[in-house]
């Protein structure tokens, strides 16, 4: 809690002693990276919030996945329903591959 508050307080978002900018890190990423945000999360992490996030990183080596809806059809869950219910679970299977591969 105390980095997520540092990067209000602050505007920028840093480990414990401020040495490391995470945001700025981001474009050095040399790791593939899967970013899931769902239509649902309409107030933590917005789809928009999160691709400007994930878009600091190498494009090449990027995979933005959006959840537009439950997998029984339904409303596409909010931010923490994405992995506290079973509503987005098809998602988990493709992360479960991304970290595979």
């Amino acid at each position: 809690m105390a980095a997520w508050t540092r990067f209000w307080t602050r505007d920028r978002w840093t480990n414990e002693d401020l040495g490391i900018d995470y945001l700025e890190a981001m474009s050095r990423l040399r790791v593939p990276l899967l970013s899931i945000s769902s239509l649902g999360d309409d107030c933590f992490c917005t789809p928009p919030c999160a691709a400007r996030f994930v878009l600091r990183a190498p494009r090449e080596r990027t995979t933005f996945e959006l959840v537009r809806r439950a997998d029984d059809g339904g409303p596409p869950p909010p931010h923490m329903e994405l992995v506290t219910t079973r509503a987005a679970a098809s998602f988990w299977q493709r992360a479960a591959d991304f970290c595979k591969a």
